[in-house]
């Protein structure tokens, strides 16, 4: 089962997320997510991949998502925002390494250190990918993304 997980994050295939009724959540991870987020409203819950579980939510009028693992240690939560809300580094690192890249979405990352990266889905042509920048305008992550088909 890990070999196949593994290779289907390597093939560059998304691993499907499962819905998860809130009665099946841990009391633990539940408290981490109330602990981080005591504002949040509309939780939908799902399993991400084996012992992480993913909540998307609303909160202060923005949609936002957080990770955390089964044992209530918190991985990272992102939070829609507009492209204006983007660090002039990001952008002005963004114009330079991927020149003529349409954004489609932007996310502000909120890692457990309180440390943050900005995540953009961006368009050129057929290629599609999901870059992510710290708030200087280091490139932080690069890959290619699959089209996802929905039902």
């Amino acid at each position: 089962m890990a070999a196949a997980i593994a290779l289907s994050i390597f093939s560059g295939n998304k691993v499907v997320a499962q819905k998860v009724s809130p009665d099946n959540i841990p009391t633990v991870v539940k408290s981490t997510f109330s602990e981080k987020f005591p504002n949040a409203a509309k939780a939908k819950w799902s399993m991400e991949e084996e012992e992480v579980f993913e909540v998307e939510f609303r909160q202060l009028g923005q949609k936002s998502s957080a990770k955390i693992e089964a044992n209530g240690n918190f991985l990272e939560s992102e939070t829609n925002i507009k492209r204006s809300d983007l660090p002039v580094t990001v952008v002005q690192a963004l114009n330079t390494q991927f020149a003529g890249y349409k954004i489609e979405k932007t996310e502000k990352v909120t890692f457990p250190d309180g440390s943050v990266a900005y995540e953009l889905e961006i368009e050129k042509g057929e290629q599609s990918l999901e870059v992510q920048f710290n708030a200087d305008g280091k490139l932080l992550k690069k890959e290619e993304e699959k089209e996802e088909k929905e039902d």
